[in-house]
């Protein structure tokens, strides 16, 4: 899954705000666990894949987000098959699918910085309990901005291993990815110490979130319909 990846659009999942998509989201992983029913959670499935075709997101898009589970999910199903029951599992397995499908569809229509501030605004309240919410914001737009550059580190990994000869299991992965995500966790430590980075400040925003918000909000001018060249009428 490369979650954090913003897909600009016009549809009104992308106008929704952050805060909104943020709730329903909450809401639903909340709530989606009080359903007992295949029949109701293949329907919740039907109307979160018709909201995909709403927002006007590729199906090759949604494939390649929720190709990676699947086989975790069908091992769910397997293993409550032979200790419970298949629908148990089916039931987990349908429930952990509609939850990606909205997280991911919230990650594809919404932008970084705008999820950052969300959060932030969510989490105001529990500042009075020593709690900094922009830090905890920071945390969780790092985290999505990373997944991407993860996933590319393991594709670089792995190509070099078979460069090599060596096309091990891919528990082989670990140590390479791990020294590489604790250099990049250095640089990345030594360029918010070095731009004087304050995670008090709700205005001081790492620059590659800066970065990221202009291009997120160019590549949405691009897309955007102008009607220069229609007909007046």
């Amino acid at each position: 899954m490369t979650l954090g990846l913003y897909r600009p659009g016009t549809s009104f999942l992308h106008r929704l705000s952050a805060r909104t998509k943020l709730g329903i989201l909450a809401l639903a992983g909340i709530g989606i666990f009080f359903v007992h029913s295949i029949p109701l959670l293949l329907s919740g499935l039907a109307i979160v894949l018709s909201l995909v075709a709403i927002a006007r997101i590729p199906a090759r898009v949604l494939w390649t987000q929720v190709r990676p589970v699947l086989t975790i999910l069908l091992l769910l199903v397997l293993a409550h098959s032979l200790v419970t029951h298949w629908q148990t599992g089916l039931m987990l397995a349908l429930r952990f699918l509609i939850l990606i499908i909205l997280a991911t569809l919230m990650t594809l229509t919404t932008r970084t910085l705008d999820v950052v501030e969300a959060i932030a605004q969510a989490l105001k309240p529990l500042r009075r309990w020593g709690i900094n919410p922009e830090q905890i914001s920071i945390m969780v737009a790092i985290a999505l901005r990373f997944i991407p550059v993860l996933l590319e580190q393991i594709h670089g990994i792995r190509e070099a291993q078979r460069a090599r000869g060596c096309d091990r299991p891919i528990v082989t992965l670990l140590v390479p990815l791990l020294v590489k995500t604790l250099h990049l966790a250095d640089d990345l430590i030594d360029a918010l110490d070095a731009r004087c980075f304050d995670p008090s400040s709700s205005t001081d925003q790492p620059e590659f979130l800066q970065a990221q918000h202009q291009v997120e909000a160019s590549q949405t001018r691009q897309e955007a319909p102008t009607d220069r060249n229609s007909p007046k009428s």
